[in-house]
């Protein structure tokens, strides 16, 4: 883990992924209630998280719509939310929606549920977090991350053999990639994952 500025953190993850969500006419707005907050975190975990929830919110929402990310912060939490008016989840699929390779009833193939969500919740609980989902369907989804208000008094080395087994407990042709460009740099994300056949 280490000391990040995390409301810049979000604004650049939202700047990187943004030419995917302007494929499909979609608007990014960001809100948040404090101007900069530094949090230990780790923050490659914390970028894939954040990139697999917004990725998940543009593929699952309609052309010229808007998504919803609110960065909260008080003395004891940080909350990451995203939050879109797109198809909505099943109260049956919420269930068992952080379960691998889930992505709702079959009956609709594009059901506005998670792809790599049990990634996410993986990824979350080694920050000693929680994610909570609010959905209905034809009304669109929230999830929200919500990490410990901590900060590192020494950088701490994080647990990277943990963390990279939770990784490879997926496998890597199960992913979808996006190519951005950050920095000036053309980058390649992985931000959901879906079963091959």
């Amino acid at each position: 883990k280490e000391n990040i500025e995390i409301v810049n953190f979000i604004e650049t993850v939202m700047g990187s992924i943004d030419k995917y969500a302007k494929q499909k006419d979609i608007t990014l707005i960001f809100d948040t209630n404090k101007e900069e907050c530094i949090v230990g975190v780790d923050p490659q975990a914390l970028d894939r998280m954040c990139i697999n929830l917004i990725s998940n919110a543009i593929k699952f929402s309609p052309i010229g719509s808007f998504i919803y990310v609110t960065l909260m912060i008080d003395d004891k939490d940080v909350k990451i939310s995203v939050a879109d008016n797109g198809l909505g989840i099943s109260k049956e699929d919420q269930k068992k929606i952080f379960e691998r390779f889930n992505q709702g009833s079959k009956k609709n193939k594009h059901n506005g549920s998670g792809i790599g969500l049990d990634l996410v919740k993986s990824l979350v609980k080694l920050h000693d977090g929680r994610i909570t989902l609010k959905s209905e369907l034809n009304k669109g989804s929230n999830f929200t991350i919500i990490l410990p208000n901590t900060k590192l008094e020494k950088e701490e080395i994080s647990s990277v053999a943990e963390l990279r087994y939770e990784l490879y407990k997926h496998n890597p042709k199960d992913k979808i990639t996006i190519t951005y460009n950050r920095n000036g740099k053309e980058l390649t994300t992985e931000v959901t994952l879906e079963e091959t056949k």
